[in-house]
């Protein structure tokens, strides 16, 4: 392959890696509550803040971010793993659509085992899902078209003022996550070019307009159609494939376990209950909520405050102080309160840590 090709082709493989439940369905929430502020809150620190990555790390970067976070980063692809199981068995096997639904779900399942087998495969392979994949959710933008985006309000059910409290936590996420993700390490040190990244940029602005393009204004809620499970279903598979690769053999089997747990309490009841919505073990979109919280609070605070030499205690503290705060915010949409981390965030930062101090003591003796 060409230098070219090769680089759009890792452009579209980071598309696919981080088109993920998030960028396929939380759009539809920000929509529905914020309207058209709320999608643009979500996708311009997203886009910005993903494709900044391949011109902020270097080959050197990110051998040392790798050797620092090497733990962090499997923990943050084996909760990237579990969030779109938990978002499979939720809204492809609770779908009402009924058993074609259902039907989908054992097709990405197996879809899945077999992305899971070619985990070790070279990276030819996977550039091929991710252009796949991009391929698939072009199909959905033809197969749903655009003419619901202008009934889209830019006002939504809720005040625009809490779109405002939460703005800054959405932001942070997309800023910090990024360089824990593995999939965008080994774009970034295998494609010939950091422009890369500046494909999946668009390429990825595109996917969330196709994310909008299927949303309901009149429902409130994703289009009850066929192309849209299967986007969900496609994006997501390859997504826990891309992230299973970069993980131990040890630690894909354990998601693989995990999955066939999840898909024995979630799934299995929407297949013999008629009319099932929401699996009461997960919780529905209080659960899907409160799986963002990793990534607007858990993974961004930790990466943050260790840069920032601090020491891990006090990283795990302030996480946990601050676990309340985005449950009352995300889930009791008492938006304020989602202040409260960024803020805290802010104060541990610019506080002298210890080490920094008796560095600077030991300057100053010298």
């Amino acid at each position: 392959m060409s230098a070219l090709v090769r680089t759009v082709g890792w452009g579209l493989y980071c598309t696919t890696s981080w088109t993920w439940c998030i960028g396929m369905y939380l759009p539809l929430i920000l929509l529905r509550d914020y309207g058209w502020p709320g999608f643009i809150a979500f996708a311009v620190p997203n886009v910005l803040g993903c494709a900044a990555f391949g011109y902020v790390v270097d080959r050197r970067r990110g051998e040392a971010l790798r050797a620092r976070f090497g733990g962090a980063m499997a923990a943050f692809a084996a909760a990237t793993i579990m969030y779109q199981c938990a978002f499979l068995t939720w809204r492809v096997a609770g779908d009402p659509a009924g058993p074609p639904a259902q039907m989908m779900l054992l097709v990405g399942i197996a879809l899945l085992f077999v992305l899971l087998r070619r985990a070790g495969t070279s990276d030819s392979v996977w550039i091929g899902v991710g252009v796949a994949a991009c391929a698939t959710s072009a199909w959905v933008a033809m197969s749903v078209g655009a003419s619901r985006l202008p009934e889209i309000a830019w006002t939504g059910t809720r005040p625009a003022s809490e779109l405002a409290f939460a703005a800054p936590i959405i932001a942070l996420g997309f800023l910090a996550c990024p360089y824990l993700d593995l999939t965008f390490h080994r774009a970034r040190e295998r494609s010939p070019s950091r422009h890369s990244f500046a494909v999946f940029g668009i390429a990825f602005a595109a996917m969330l307009v196709v994310s909008a393009m299927t949303f309901d204004p009149a429902a409130g809620d994703a289009l009850p159609m066929w192309p849209v499970l299967v986007q969900w279903t496609v994006q997501a598979c390859a997504t826990v494939g891309m992230h299973a690769r970069e993980m131990r053999r040890g630690l894909i089997v354990v998601a693989t376990c995990l999955l066939a747990c999840g898909v024995a309490l979630w799934a299995l009841p929407a297949l013999f209950a008629e009319g099932v919505r929401e699996p009461l073990a997960m919780g529905g979109e209080a659960n899907y909520l409160r799986f963002l919280g990793l990534y607007g609070l858990v993974f961004p605070f930790w990466l943050i405050l260790r840069l920032r030499h601090r020491p891990p205690w006090l990283a795990v503290m302030a996480i946990v102080a601050c676990l309340p705060f985005m449950e009352a915010g995300f889930v009791g949409h008492r938006s304020a309160l989602l202040l409260v981390p960024p803020a805290l965030l802010a104060v541990l930062c610019v506080v002298p840590s210890a080490h920094s101090t008796r560095t600077a003591g030991a300057l100053t003796a010298n």
